[in-house]
């Protein structure tokens, strides 16, 4: 009761001092408030509004000592959820120290890539870990790494393995989904310490990838210090296989007072393979022993040693009962077995009662038997899936016609032809992506013009989604980038082209010799630049970076270039300019009719202080019409450096010094010369229309257009 007593008045504070939360959207706002010192009794609320996206935290930090911590996420207005990405370290503290922490209703996915030593949570090393209460509802866990909770102590100096204590685990209400791929993964909680409660209700665990275990007590022997733990598993859905031979495992690493109630489940092994489901098996296995699903290797729910277990009114197929286990010494045994198994008859479970399970579809009508097949007559498995009306399967296909470059949106996905199912009175949105102004949207095949569309789905629906593309030549938008610090292999062809083969982006020195970096051919890129706000302006661009040498003498600089052909009468580039560190002042857009002798035919400016992109607009000379030519971007040696404020500062105070150039180049569009007149202009900006700037970008902070041209309502105008 002190326990609960001393969350709820901590709970009710948080709301009796709202001038103490923070809502943030960036990695640097997170940060600044989770990692905060705090004394135990301190309670914070961190609202996370990243616009349906994960914000990348940095990963291998130390989790607070102290305080207490809410970390909720809030929907964007399409309903989608907000996120974060991070691998932390269980903090380094006393006993004395009380950290809290509470997630609800975020994503929370992995960091770092699919190596061994990724994880949500983790500990490896000698020092001991407190915390009082981890506590997990209506999360979403999702490309989660090799284990999402891994604790695996360091032997200490007396020869055993203590990390510390968990006073309250608690996972309520949460999905897991599309994890580790990997053939050698560890249990998803690998718990090697004290926990005195621990707490799974209402969860749904599904194309889940390998699973080596679900939860694994290790190493707290009798002599390190176990504890008895008051275990409960209830109400959940978990679907896969595990490798293992128990799915969880207590054995002698809790105490012989323990209580293990695992009770009202659904464990189950798919009837079928895939990427995430019995991936190992393949067409050739599946071939050669064609029982091989039908009748896997069964292993047992729980392994256990010490303790009172339950096990209660659970619906098995693919998994068998607990086992005991007893030590060669014949020692430990349950000191009370309550177990009662459903038949088939019992449960009349069946594949069928999921609307459809391999395209996860969960729903199950409240007319199957597993509804009350609880001794108490209450649903077995997680009952917010259970429906009145029972749900059909609704096939939706949609796909791009008269366009090479425009795609389609279902939801989360995209791509030029999607499909995908779901169930009847579900509610989808569907949109026709022109791809910033490359594409004209004509309309749906069902004759609807709105690009974006609500649906609630009542039938199978098949559309088309029809466009007329705009007069482009060559465009570079990145779109292939999937993550940081990516090097493509140059020279880049462009995304997308008026004529295939043609038209190629490479780097060079200054004396136009093609140069990369020092280790491979590739041009260097980031997707992460470069809005303080993490949530509305970070662009895929190239990185221009002259090295350290030539930018402190400036010295000719690195640049981007290509060629062109023939150059046809009015035709444009476009582009975005912009740094987060320190570059050239200027940029010059520059002309040549050999690849050597340059013509400077547009100047930009850097200004203001970092965070904004800026917009870049060159027409080609009347004087190349019809010739071959090159155009380069590059930055400008003679007009000094620009650097934002607190830079400069500490390059002053001798605090920072200047070294690599770091130019970001975003969305090249070379285009004819109708691409931007045949957008009809307005004069003024309509109040309440969404604006878009030339590259189809939604533009968040409409009361500080920077220079530009914009697209509102179809139609376009500009800020000088």
């Amino acid at each position: 009761m002190k326990k609960l007593m001393t969350t709820l008045s901590c709970f009710l504070a948080v709301f009796a001092m709202m001038a103490d939360h923070v809502t943030v959207s960036s990695k640097a706002d997170f940060e600044a408030a989770f990692f905060a010192e705090r004394t135990n009794d301190q309670c914070d609320t961190i609202f996370v509004k990243s616009n349906g996206t994960a914000i990348g935290l940095n990963n291998g930090k130390d989790m607070p000592k102290a305080g207490k911590i809410w970390i909720i996420g809030v929907d964007n207005e399409e309903g989608k959820m907000s996120g974060i990405k991070h691998q932390w370290n269980l903090p380094i503290n006393q006993a004395s120290d009380k950290l809290s922490v509470f997630f609800e209703n975020i994503v929370l996915e992995g960091a770092g890539g699919t190596a061994n030593s990724k994880y949500y949570f983790q500990t490896k090393d000698s020092n001991y870990h407190y915390i009082d209460t981890l506590k997990f509802t209506n999360c979403v866990f999702q490309n989660y790494n090799r284990a999402l909770f891994r604790v695996q102590p360091a032997e200490k100096t007396n020869g055993l393995k203590d990390a510390g204590d968990i006073n309250y685990f608690g996972v309520e209400g949460c999905s897991f989904h599309t994890g580790y791929q990997k053939s050698d993964p560890m249990s998803m909680f690998r718990m090697d310490m004290r926990v005195a409660e621990m707490v799974f209700r209402e969860n749904l665990f599904y194309d889940l990838g390998y699973v080596h275990s679900l939860i694994q007590f290790s190493t707290m022997s009798d002599e390190a210090g176990r504890v008895d733990i008051d275990f409960t598993f209830e109400n959940n859905i978990f679907i896969g296989w595990n490798s293992q031979n128990s799915l969880m495992m207590f054995d002698q690493y809790v105490g012989q007072m323990s209580s293990i109630k695992i009770n009202n489940n659904m464990f189950l092994v798919p009837n079928w393979y895939d990427a995430y489901n019995n991936s190992f098996i393949g067409d050739s296995i599946a071939q050669a022993n064609p029982d091989t699903l039908s009748n896997p290797k069964l292993h047992h729910v729980a392994s256990v040693q010490f303790g009172m277990l339950e096990f209660m009114n659970n619906v098995l197929v693919g998994y068998k009962g607990p086992r005991e286990n007893i030590t060669e010494d014949g020692e430990g045994q349950w000191l009370m077995a309550d177990t009662i198994y459903l038949t088939q008859e019992d449960h009349g479970f069946d594949w069928s009662i999921f609307t459809d399970a391999k395209s996860d579809l969960f729903n199950i009508w409240k007319g199957e038997k597993v509804y009350t097949a609880d001794v108490e007559g209450a649903p077995i498995g997680v009952a917010s899936l259970y429906t009145d009306e029972k749900k059909s399967v609704v096939n939706v296909t949609i796909a791009v016609e008269g366009s090479k470059s425009a795609i389609v949106k279902l939801n989360e996905q995209s791509g030029v032809s999607l499909s995908n199912k779901f169930i009847t009175g579900d509610e989808i949105t569907i949109e026709a992506n022109r791809k910033g102004m490359l594409n004209k949207f004509l309309g749906w095949s069902d004759g609807v013009k709105d690009a974006v569309r609500t649906i609630t789905l009542t039938s199978d629906l098949n559309l088309t989604a029809e466009f007329e593309e705009q007069p482009y030549i060559a465009v570079w938008n990145l779109e292939q980038l999937d993550k940081n610090n990516v090097k493509l292999d140059a020279p880049l062809a462009a995304n997308y082209a008026a004529e295939e083969g043609v038209y190629f982006l490479k780097y060079a020195t200054h004396d136009g010799t093609q140069y990369i970096d020092s280790t491979t051919q590739a041009i260097m890129t980031r997707n992460n630049k470069i809005s303080n706000d993490y949530t509305t302006d970070l662009r895929n661009c190239l990185f221009v970076h002259t090295d350290s040498a030539s930018f402190a003498d400036k010295t000719p600089s690195d640049y981007i270039y290509f060629e062109i052909p023939s150059v046809e009468a009015g035709s444009y580039l476009l582009f975005n300019i912009g740094t987060d560190n320190t570059a050239y002042k200027t940029t010059n857009v520059d002309v040549s009719l050999d690849g050597t002798t340059w013509e400077t035919i547009k100047t930009a400016d850097m200004y203001g202080d970092y965070g904004h992109w800026i917009q870049v607009e060159a027409k080609m000379p009347a004087s190349l019409n019809g010739k071959k030519a090159w155009v380069r971007i590059k930055g400008d040696e003679t007009s000094g450096y620009y650097s934002p404020a607190q830079l400069e500062a500490d390059f002053a105070a001798g605090t920072a010094h200047r070294t690599t150039e770091y130019l970001f180049v975003s969305e090249i569009f070379y285009v004819k010369a109708d691409f931007v007149n045949a957008i009809p202009s307005v004069n003024v900006a309509p109040a309440d229309e969404t604006i878009y700037d030339i590259f189809g970008r939604r533009v968040m902070d409409v009361d500080n257009l920077q220079p530009g041209l914009y697209i509102q309502a179809g139609k376009k105008f500009i800020i000088k």
